[in-house]
């Protein structure tokens, strides 16, 4: 669907869109999502990080407005809904001797 979007539509080219729901989501709650998909709760999840650089960016929300006035386009999956679907692929494409 973006794809068409972005092909179809003169005002598009040589420009950059968020193509992505406009929630934000950190670091550590992605990580922390993955986890439990990938290893429910039969493992704690625990993560470990260095300290963030002085001037580092701590919470991102991506503006989708562009993406809804020039291209239409409107993301309604979520990354829950996401995650499920792209761990099984990557699951079968490490089995498969792929990645």
């Amino acid at each position: 669907m973006a794809r068409k979007c972005v092909t179809t539509r003169t005002a598009a080219t040589n420009e950059d869109f968020n193509l992505s729901t406009a929630q934000s989501t950190t670091v550590r709650e992605l990580a922390e999502l993955i986890w439990k998909k990938v290893h429910g709760n039969k493992r704690p999840f625990r993560l470990e990080h260095d300290p963030p650089f002085e001037h580092d960016v701590q919470k991102r929300i991506p503006d989708v407005q562009k993406a809804k006035r020039v291209l239409g386009f409107e993301a309604t999956t979520t990354l829950d809904h996401m995650l499920d679907e792209v761990i099984p692929w990557i699951k079968a494409e490490i089995d498969a001797g792929r990645v």
